[in-house]
């Protein structure tokens, strides 16, 4: 209960929790994206009381590369399994 509440609220901050929230909000709706958050939110909380270390945060711009990575991968293996490839287009300049 107590980290449902706190997924909503840091579902709303820019941080890279708050994007990942956002994230499953946008592909599986709110209550999954609560409780993937929160269990997030917890697997943290418990690996700080367990190892007795302070939390870290990662940095926004590495997690938005990796989430990006991961979702080029997915793209790549279903366009793949349609029998398509995934060409990059050059940006203009």
């Amino acid at each position: 209960m107590i980290l449902g509440l706190a997924a909503v609220a840091v579902g709303r901050t820019d941080t890279w929790l708050g994007l990942f929230y956002r994230r499953i909000k946008a592909r599986k709706g709110g209550p999954k994206a609560v409780t993937a958050t929160a269990r997030k939110l917890g697997c943290s909380i418990y690996h700080m009381l367990k190892y007795q270390v302070e939390f870290v945060a990662l940095d926004m711009d590495k997690y938005v590369a990796q989430a990006e990575a991961h979702r080029l991968g997915y793209l790549t293996r279903e366009a793949k399994k349609l029998g398509y490839q995934l060409i990059e287009i050059e940006q203009a300049a």
